[in-house]
């Protein structure tokens, strides 16, 4: 996720192979999609409450997009604080990570299926986060919605408007709710 504050970028980093741009369609794809579904997300224990039901907000959002249960909150919780893990489980963390990025997604990708088998997210305390919408800080709402997209297959959009744009602004709360171009990645992979 970018970061538009006092004109600089921060670019987030998806490990992942693109497969490509459809000249039809805004979106891209990072992957075929999530080798197992539905993919369970473990969310750091450390969360606050806000933040626990801004992730399971975020999981509906996806599941509602058409095709069906792709992502849920699991009831695991975890205490890890490294990132990325690669243990097979799809971690939400926290971390004070500098100016690197925003919110960040690591994907594992199989080289036989072009799937993505574990994604974490990480979320950079070394920014303002909050779920209230207030101007000095960044939605974890609508931040991890586009993460969990990453996690689903999709990389980011061109349309300005979508949840999968890729900058992020302080008190930008639009990116909860997903767009019909984030439908159409969705469906696309998963219908």
């Amino acid at each position: 996720m970018k970061v538009k504050k006092w004109g600089l970028g921060i670019l987030t980093g998806l490990l992942g192979i693109s497969i490509g741009t459809s000249a039809a369609y805004a979106w891209t794809l990072n992957s075929r999609g999530y080798a197992t579904l539905p993919a369970y997300v473990h969310a750091y224990s450390g969360f606050s409450p806000e933040t626990k039901q801004a992730i399971s907000t975020a999981c509906a959002q996806w599941n509602n997009a058409g095709a069906g249960g792709l992502v849920y909150q699991s009831s695991f919780e975890h205490s890890l604080t490294s990132y990325p893990m690669q243990n097979n489980s799809n971690d939400l963390t926290r971390g004070t990570r500098g100016d690197k990025y925003l919110m960040n997604t690591a994907t594992l990708v199989s080289s036989s299926t072009n799937k993505i088998v574990e994604a974490d997210i990480d979320i950079n305390v070394s920014y303002p986060f909050a779920n209230d919408g207030s101007s000095g800080n960044y939605d974890i709402g609508g931040n991890v919605t586009h993460e969990l997209g990453h996690l689903l297959g999709l990389e980011h959009t061109t349309d300005t408007e979508a949840t999968m744009y890729g900058t992020s602004t302080m008190g930008e709360t639009k990116k909860r709710t997903l767009e019909q171009d984030n439908k159409n990645g969705i469906l696309y992979l998963y219908k």
